[in-house]
């Protein structure tokens, strides 16, 4: 566990009161991300840094289902708000940054719904865009037929479980989704693609997962 991870602590008052989770098997040694559904398939991320430069950052994403990172700044449905940023050895910066982001709040809804027409109907399409449209298709269609396989392969709330299933299955599932998105998939390895989608399928369950182990 990279030291930097502490900071979530300063953000407590977003897990305790507002339903963010750590997403905490997508951490980085200088990356930490909270997030919370605000839709379906929609979610709000919090994305804690400190860069090679010295700079602290936290930026608020509202986006599609997807890997709360760099993978972001290149999706058109993808929203971000610059929270916070300093070189300075400042306390309560972090704390300064959550109750920005509580102020916030009340305004989630409608970016999810931005980033869902956005979603719907890209102005921008790149590589990224079409990457993940097939991707979604894929996460889709695997969520409607076999959640409850993923479901059950991610007992201890990591990446591990998932991964292992979807290996399993992938040879039945990709017969059984349209040509287009099975011809785009064909071009890269299996293993990138699992492992590109395994960490939508972390996101989706993990609040499960949590509410489950609470109880």
């Amino acid at each position: 566990m990279s030291a930097f991870h502490s900071v979530v602590e300063e953000f407590s008052e977003l897990i305790e009161n507002h339903n963010f989770l750590p997403a905490k098997f997508l951490w980085e040694d200088h990356l930490v991300s909270l997030i919370r559904r605000i839709k379906e398939f929609t979610f709000c991320y919090v994305i804690i840094r400190r860069d090679s430069d010295g700079e602290f950052r936290t930026d608020l994403w509202v986006a599609p289902i997807d890997y709360p990172d760099d993978r972001l700044m290149n999706h058109s449905a993808a929203f971000r708000i610059d929270i916070g940023d300093t070189y300075e050895k400042d306390p309560e910066f972090f704390l300064k940054c959550e109750k920005r982001i509580i102020n916030l709040l009340g305004a989630l809804e409608q970016l999810a719904n931005a980033s869902i027409k956005e979603l719907n109907n890209p102005s921008f399409l790149n590589n990224r865009v079409e990457f993940y449209y097939h991707l979604r298709k894929l996460f889709e269609h695997i969520h409607l037929q076999y959640s409850s396989n993923v479901k059950t392969a991610m007992k201890e709330g990591n990446l591990k479980g998932i991964k292992k299933e979807l290996t399993k299955i992938f040879p039945v599932v990709i017969p059984e989704i349209d040509n287009n998105t099975a011809g785009f998939v064909s071009k890269f390895d299996n293993s990138l693609i699992i492992d590109s989608i395994s960490p939508l399928f972390y996101i989706d369950l993990l609040d499960q997962v949590i509410n489950i182990a609470s109880k």
